[in-house]
């Protein structure tokens, strides 16, 4: 099996599919793991993919997207807006190798993130790598989120 690490031109109606694809998927698990049926990023679309100002990075396997990560820059700051893994692959190393390449690549001097506080199996993951918990907010849902923070290149 061949992986590779490369930025997805989500431009392309195709890249977006696929990327609103992963996102489904993976965002249907999450609804269920945390009790939250209506998960809003669930109502994301191609089109919202494709006018989107991010960047979105992928890790394929044998040119199957397996992880996901969007991320933007704000300042010194890098933020991981969405960070998914194909479901049916928890477990198999695909989040933390692309979390590891997405953190070595940066050059800012910190990394947000955030995630319901639900959601074990990315809280673990994230704190693997150093992540620490920064601020709780409650979303008009009513879900527990936290904010996770990770400083890089003290």
């Amino acid at each position: 099996m061949q992986s590779k690490i490369q930025i997805i031109r989500h431009k392309e109606r195709k890249s977006a599919q696929a990327i609103h694809s992963l996102l489904q998927s993976a965002y249907t698990r999450e609804a269920g793991l945390i009790g939250l049926p209506d998960f809003p990023p669930l109502h994301r679309t191609v089109s919202h993919i494709q006018q989107s100002s991010s960047t979105f990075t992928g890790l394929f396997e044998d040119n199957r997207l397996m992880a996901l990560a969007e991320i933007r820059y704000s300042g010194d700051t890098l933020h991981i807006d969405s960070f998914v893994v194909e479901p049916d692959s928890f477990r198999k190393g695909y989040g933390s190798r692309l979390l590891s390449s997405i953190l070595s690549d940066s050059d800012s001097d910190r990394v947000l993130l955030e995630t319901a506080q639900k959601n074990e199996p990315a809280l673990r993951l994230y704190r693997k790598f150093g992540f620490e918990t920064l601020s709780y907010h409650e979303t008009p849902e009513g879900l527990t989120m936290i904010t996770l923070a990770l400083p890089l290149n003290p």
